[in-house]
């Protein structure tokens, strides 16, 4: 495990219902400085609830969130130490890639300066999208319209990345070729990843832990450690009898 030993994200207690209907039942974690953690459960089972709560973009959960030691709710905590690439790019159509990934400064409330703009071209850089900042999302394919995402999130240097099953809805070739190139840029930010997957094979292939969760009500069922070299080979035996005990664990 590649972590830094100091606590990201401090995720107690949290439970959340939806009307009469339990979703998550106490759930507590944490995640270290340069981890990667996925959140490994079967459908349906709250994954996506869990991150958006982790995300600050759920309300009313009992429980606390804390990111660099701050409730994620709390005005002084820094919008720009967290990143989010959701299951679908949710990109703007009438903006090109570029100003795609400027659009987090325009949220905060800022025009964005000439520093901002160089940022937000080497986010692109990262994502080996240079040459498509003028494109236009119609212009782009799945796994290029993922990529200006990712840039986006990429683009204030956050120190955790809540990624929500980002590579979903993408080809076998397409989603490896991310995978990969998402781990490069983890290494060369030394940032943390909280990943959410319904797949033992990206676990296995992306993660330090893996959170393994219960169905409804949701809770944690263990806390799985991948003893795995990087870079990891798909077809080695140490990873493929990994895959196949996480298989079993979320049986």
């Amino acid at each position: 495990m590649e972590t830094s030993g100091s606590v990201i994200l401090e995720v107690k207690n949290i439970s959340h219902s939806f009307e009469n209907l339990k979703v998550l039942e106490k759930i507590s974690f944490e995640v270290h400085g340069s981890e990667v953690v996925c959140i490994l459960g079967p459908s349906g089972c709250g994954k996506t609830t869990l991150l958006r709560i982790i995300a600050g973009l759920i309300s009313g959960a009992q429980g606390s969130v804390k990111i660099n030691g701050l409730e994620t709710i709390n005005e002084s905590t820094n919008w720009q130490d967290i990143g989010v690439v959701f299951q679908e790019p949710r990109l703007l159509p009438w903006r090109d890639a570029f100003d795609n990934v400027t659009l987090p400064f325009e949220l905060a409330g800022k025009k964005p300066s000439e520093a901002d703009s160089r940022l937000a071209k080497k986010a692109l850089e990262m994502v080996n999208l240079s040459d498509f900042e003028s494109s236009y999302p119609y212009q782009l394919s799945g796994g290029m319209r993922q990529r200006v995402s990712l840039a986006r999130a990429l683009v204030t240097n956050p120190r955790i990345l809540l990624m929500d099953e980002p590579l979903t809805g993408l080809d076998v070739s397409t989603r490896e070729e991310l995978q990969e190139e998402i781990i490069r840029i983890w290494r060369e930010r030394k940032m943390s990843l909280l990943w959410v997957t319904h797949d033992p094979e990206e676990a296995v292939f992306m993660a330090d832990r893996v959170i393994v969760l219960s169905k409804r009500p949701t809770n944690i069922k263990t806390v799985f450690p991948i003893d795995l070299p990087r870079p990891r080979s798909r077809s080695s035996e140490g990873f493929l009898n990994t895959e196949k005990t996480l298989r079993q664990l979320l049986s």
